[in-house]
């Protein structure tokens, strides 16, 4: 006769249950810790297999986002023009393979809508080429590779086709360089903003506010302006109290405005030239932190009074590759632009 009290399943109803419980209680207690080792086992199998599953090119969040597969590829050419804003982009023919894949993004900045990559990418040469931005196979938006000798300003999503000019080679910059329509366009864009967060690319970056603008004399003013830093990582910025007023206007015009439907700007802005930006120019921004600084202007030629429509591109820095990344944060890049209802007062 089997005597074994732990694997002996039919004394459990006969020689058990009537002369010792001790024994159905530890024979219990084996079955449950049995089937949760066999639950913990095929949780972490499967985990395994998801990680294992993603392709070694992919960054290692991707692996568990691979619903979200954010790509830029090329429109097969031949089917817009310059003119080209609102079409189908259903219909439109686009190239098989990207040329941006989401393995090559680090993050995106959405105040300044800006792609940060982790290696650099020729741009140049794709002058006046269209391009569709995609998550999985639903396409986004439309953007051009906008051409330096274009006049005209574009109404849809553009990088400028330079290289490193306006901005260093491994960023990829959807709004231009200041295109004010670009910019709108992507700021109301939800469904880009969802699928970057989605996707573990998102970082919002900061927000800039002009809180006043004040006369001095005929010809100068001075203006105020808040910086605040939305994002999780400490951000560098250019700051006027450090660098000089005249060298922060060699990166930005400053304020300007509209009274009247009549348009006041400087027109002799004392500026400062520098080949390179110098690192006490920063201030490093915690996250949550703000900034204020008053900046004079001069060089209006005249000045009106009351309500005005001010104007402010507060100013990202000029960096080479690999330059934007700091070793407890990240310089911002960009332009932040402002339109705002003021008094100047």
């Amino acid at each position: 006769m089997n005597k074994d009290p732990i694997n002996s399943g039919p004394y459990i109803s006969t020689f058990y249950t009537h002369k010792q419980p001790f024994f159905i209680f530890l024979h219990l207690s084996k079955k449950i810790i049995y089937t949760t080792m066999k639950i913990n086992l095929i949780k972490i199998t499967v985990l395994l297999f998801l990680v294992l599953s993603c392709s070694i090119d992919e960054h290692y969040y991707y692996c568990f986002s691979r619903n979200q597969n954010i790509n830029i590829y090329f429109v097969k050419d031949g089917q817009l023009n310059f003119t080209a804003s609102k079409v189908d982009l259903d219909t439109i023919r686009i190239e098989t393979t990207p040329w941006l894949k989401q393995s090559e993004i680090d993050f995106y900045d959405w105040s300044s809508h800006i792609f940060y990559l982790h290696n650099e990418k020729k741009k140049e040469t794709q002058e006046g080429r269209f391009f569709v931005v995609s998550n999985n196979n639903k396409r986004l938006f439309l953007g051009i590779f906008f051409p330096m000798y274009m006049s005209s300003i574009p109404q849809i999503p553009a990088i400028i086709a330079s290289e490193d000019f306006f901005y260093p080679n491994d960023v990829v910059a959807l709004g231009g360089y200041s295109f004010f329509e670009s910019t709108n366009i992507l700021d109301k864009n939800f469904e880009f903003k969802e699928a970057l967060q989605n996707a573990g690319l998102l970082q919002y970056g900061i927000e800039v506010d002009l809180l006043k603008v004040k006369q001095i004399n005929s010809t100068s003013i001075q203006y105020t302006y808040k910086v605040t830093n939305l994002d999780s990582d400490k951000i560098y910025i250019l700051d006027p109290d450090k660098m000089g007023a005249s060298r922060f206007h060699y990166y930005t015009n400053g304020v300007s405005f509209r009274h009247s439907d009549q348009y006041y700007y400087p027109q002799n802005i004392k500026s400062t030239a520098s080949d390179k930006i110098l690192s006490s120019w920063y201030y490093r921004l915690l996250p949550g932190q703000s900034l204020t600084r008053t900046v004079k202007l001069e060089g209006f030629q005249s000045l009106p009074s009351g309500k005005i429509e001010a104007y402010f591109n507060f100013p990202g820095s000029s960096v080479k590759s690999g330059e934007w990344e700091k070793r407890d944060g990240r310089i911002w890049l960009g332009n932040f632009r402002i339109e705002k209802e003021m008094t100047l007062q």
